[in-house]
C-alpha cells in the first residue's frame, strides 16, 4: 500500500509541476492575413481607381493618423501579386500628408509581416515609369498613439520609430537598404515584439514572386535595428503610403500577416503557495500511510 501511495504522490507532484510549467508557457496567438485578392475585395481589371477601397472591407478601417482615405485592391499589370495569380495588392499613394492608409484590429499577436515593394514600372491605368513615394507600417494600439513604426521610401533614408503619445519618442535613422536596389522587387518587412524585456526589432527579406510568401521568404532576414520601449498594446496593424507627385505611388502592399503568441502570465504567489501546500499535504499523507 505504501508503494502505491508513493506512486500516486509522485504522479500528483508531477502533475502539479506540469501545471506550473504549462501556466508559464506561451499560449497560441491569434492570426490575421489579407492578400487583397479575396475576402470581399473587388479590384478593377484595368483601372485601380474603380476598385473597392480597403475601408470597411474585410475589417479594415481608416488609418488612425493619416486620415480616412484608403488604399484600393488593384490588379496592376506586372505588379499583380507576388506570384502573378489573381488580383493581388493594395495601392493608392496620396499626395503628401495625410496620405493613404488603413488599419486592421488584431489580438494575441506579436509579429507583423507585410509584403511591399519600392521598385518597378507602373502599369496601372496606362501609366508608365516610377512615381516616387514613401511608405510606412505600424504595429501598436488602435489609436496609432503608441507602438512601433517603420518608414521607408523609393529613394532616400527612412526610420524606425518608437511612437509614444502620437510622436516618435525614439527614432533611429534607416539608411538606404538592399530592398531599394533594382534587383529586389517584393520584399518581406517585419516587426517582431518578443516581450519579456527583449527589445522589439524590424527586419526584411527578399520575397519577389515566391508562391509561399509570407510563410517562406526566399532569402534570410536582414536586421534593420531595434526599437525603444513602447508597451505591449498590440491591437492594430496598419499600412500607409504617400506619393511625391500625386496619384498612385510605387509603394504597394500585399499579404499582410499578423501572427505569433504572447506568454501567459506567471502564476501569482498565492496560487503558487496553494499548489505547493497541496503537494506537501499529499507527501505527508503518504508518509503516515
Amino acid at each position: 500500500m505504501r508503494n502505491l501511495n508513493m506512486t500516486v504522490t509522485c504522479w500528483m507532484v508531477a502533475l502539479v509541476a506540469g501545471l506550473l510549467v504549462a501556466m508559464a508557457q506561451p499560449a497560441s496567438g491569434g492570426s490575421f492575413i489579407d492578400s487583397f485578392n479575396a475576402n470581399g475585395h473587388v479590384p478593377h481589371p484595368s483601372n485601380f481607381a474603380l476598385s473597392t477601397t480597403m475601408v470597411g472591407t474585410n475589417g479594415w478601417v481608416a488609418h488612425p493618423t493619416l486620415g480616412n482615405i484608403s488604399h484600393r485592391a488593384t490588379q496592376d499589370g506586372t505588379r499583380t501579386g507576388l506570384n502573378s495569380i489573381g488580383a493581388g495588392n493594395s495601392q493608392e499613394g496620396c499626395f503628401a500628408f495625410p496620405g493613404c492608409g488603413e488599419a486592421h484590429a488584431v489580438s494575441d499577436v506579436n509579429i507583423f509581416r507585410v509584403a511591399t515593394r519600392v521598385n518597378g514600372t507602373q502599369a496601372s491605368a496606362g501609366g508608365s515609369g516610377q512615381v516616387d513615394g514613401n511608405g510606412e507600417i505600424f504595429f501598436g494600439d488602435t489609436a496609432g498613439q503608441n507602438g512601433y513604426r517603420v518608414k521607408f521610401g523609393t529613394t532616400g533614408p527612412g526610420s524606425l520609430d518608437t511612437v509614444q503619445g502620437g510622436i516618435a519618442a525614439f527614432s533611429t535613422p534607416l539608411a538606404d537598404t538592399g530592398f531599394q536596389t533594382a534587383g529586389v522587387e517584393w520584399f518581406a518587412l517585419e516587426i517582431v515584439v518578443p516581450g519579456g524585456g527583449i527589445p522589439a526589432f524590424a527586419q526584411w527579406a527578399t520575397a519577389n514572386n515566391t508562391t509561399n510568401f509570407p510563410t517562406t521568404p526566399i532569402a534570410p532576414f536582414i536586421s534593420l535595428g531595434t526599437f525603444g520601449e513602447a508597451g505591449l498594446d498590440l491591437s492594430s496593424v496598419s499600412i500607409a503610403s504617400t506619393s511625391s507627385a500625386g496619384g498612385q505611388s510605387s509603394i504597394h502592399f500585399d499579404n499582410v500577416r499578423a501572427s505569433g503568441s504572447k506568454p501567459l502570465p506567471v502564476p501569482e504567489p498565492a496560487s503558487l503557495a496553494l499548489l505547493s501546500v497541496g503537494g506537501l499535504a499529499l507527501m505527508r499523507r503518504s508518509r503516515k500511510a
